[in-house]
């Protein structure tokens, strides 16, 4: 039973019964984070990159250079044209065990134009797919962040895939300075020279 009572006599034909309840069991403590799984590195450095549209010089490549600088005058940053639902996609070569994705915005200005942004798993290439489509296919992962991602959006995945695509739920121009993969490789594990490059810049 959850309750416990005691009875108090007050005389010998009266009887008293305070009814004490108990206190609830505290709830359980949430489960640990899953632990990061030790070899990681960045898949997607010098991977093919393609995106809806290219702004001026700021192509899709930008976004897998290793330079998170964010800002057009480093030449570190991928760009397109003010369209619905602009995308950029990274071809990881093959499929890996995708544990997150880290997506590095623009620092210069506009940073707010990143909002509304959705992230697309996928084995088989979405280029050519209207957006509408993908998000109907069961066999794409979606990922949606609503607000406005900041100076760096992490997103956590936990999925087989060979593509990723950033994409936004709106018109807009989407801006990337650094699209990083992180996953379990399955070629023999080859330093990332981006996060060897941040190191010693002091990034």
């Amino acid at each position: 039973s959850n309750q416990a009572s005691v009875t108090l006599t007050l005389s010998a034909d009266t009887a008293l019964t305070a009814i004490f309840e108990k206190d609830p069991a505290p709830p359980p403590p949430p489960p640990p984070p899953p632990a990061t799984p030790a070899g990681l590195r960045n898949v997607a450095l010098g991977a093919t990159a393609t995106q809806s549209s290219t702004a001026g010089a700021a192509a899709a490549s930008l976004a897998v250079d290793g330079d998170r600088s964010g800002a057009p005058a480093a030449s570190s940053l991928a760009l397109t044209n003010s369209e619905a639902n602009p995308w950029w996609q990274v071809d990881l070569g093959r499929a890996v065990d995708i544990h997150s994705a880290q997506l590095y915005n623009r620092t210069d200005c506009c940073g707010e134009r990143m909002s509304n942004v959705v992230v697309l798993i996928s084995e088989q290439d979405m280029t050519g797919r209207s957006y509408s489509s993908l998000l109907a296919d069961p066999a794409i992962t979606r990922v949606q962040h609503a607000p406005p991602m900041g100076g760096r959006l992490i997103v956590p995945l936990q999925v087989k895939g060979r593509y990723l695509r950033v994409q936004l739920a709106e018109t807009n121009a989407l801006s990337l300075a650094e699209g990083q993969v992180l996953a379990l490789p399955t070629d023999p594990l080859v330093p990332d020279q981006s996060l060897l490059r941040n190191l010693a810049l002091g990034r």
